[in-house]
């Protein structure tokens, strides 16, 4: 994340064994490793233009995708196995699995979808349209569901071509988390809470949680969902269907 993000240097320089030597350097006095680097203009300029090519080839084939963010643990890749036999046209459906290392996730999902991809981003917290640029469209006039990088804040800031922006929260997280990572949660065209099962364990008000998300978009529909129960997961695809 830090590669990614232009992290602070400090940290950097007292834990790599190779800048030992400058452990007595006046960090205020340094001029940085990694440069800060705003995500302004430019870069997003760039990344539109490739998010417009990557809808367009989208639009072409067919597919309606769909863009699931959330935080790390908030159940996205189990919601995606048990949604799975409630969609109608599953084997028309493909996945794409973001992750920096690893294809654990991309792995369980092989055993309920036919088409998935992974893709490793190795120190980017989040997918940009550019790496949906070499995606093998392997399946036409279906579904794309997209599982991005487990991270509240940097993959809402980029468009990666998608139809439908998911925010995906899970109630073991707290009720304030729209409002404090709200543009997640203002761009969603849909939000699912996940784990409803675990309410009955918890200390929490899933009605306060409805409550934050209404205060930062009122307009996208709230579902209930426990991948453990299936409470919800017809009424999810059904949506996702018609949409």
């Amino acid at each position: 994340m830090c590669l990614d993000c232009g992290c602070e240097n400090a940290n950097l320089l007292k834990t790599n064994p190779a800048l030992k030597s400058l452990n007595s350097v006046d960090f205020k006095e340094l001029t940085p490793l990694v440069q800060k680097i705003q995500v302004g203009k430019d870069i997003l300029h760039k990344n539109d233009k490739q998010a417009f090519a990557n809808r367009e080839n989208f639009n072409r084939n067919g597919l309606r995708v769909f863009n699931f963010m959330s935080s790390p643990g908030s159940g996205k890749t189990t919601l995606l196995c048990a949604l799975s036999e409630f969609l109608k046209n599953r084997e028309r459906t493909q996945i794409i699995v973001g992750d920096l290392e690893t294809s654990i996730d991309a792995d369980r999902l092989k055993k309920y979808y036919s088409s998935v991809q992974q893709i490793n981003t190795v120190a980017s917290c989040h997918l940009d349209a550019t790496h949906l640029d070499a995606v093998t469209i392997e399946e036409k006039e279906g579904f794309l569901f997209i599982e991005n990088i487990g991270n509240l804040v940097c993959p809402a800031s980029f468009d990666l071509g998608e139809d439908k922006r998911v925010a995906v929260i899970s109630v073991t997280e707290g009720e304030e988390k729209p409002l404090k990572y709200p543009l997640l949660f203002k761009d969603a065209d849909l939000c699912i809470i996940t784990k409803t099962d675990l309410i009955p364990h918890l200390e929490f008000d899933i009605n306060q949680l409805e409550e934050n998300i209404k205060k930062v978009n009122m307009s996208a529909p709230i579902f209930h969902t426990s991948s453990k129960t299936l409470e919800g997961l017809s009424e999810l695809a059904k949506w996702i269907e018609g949409n």
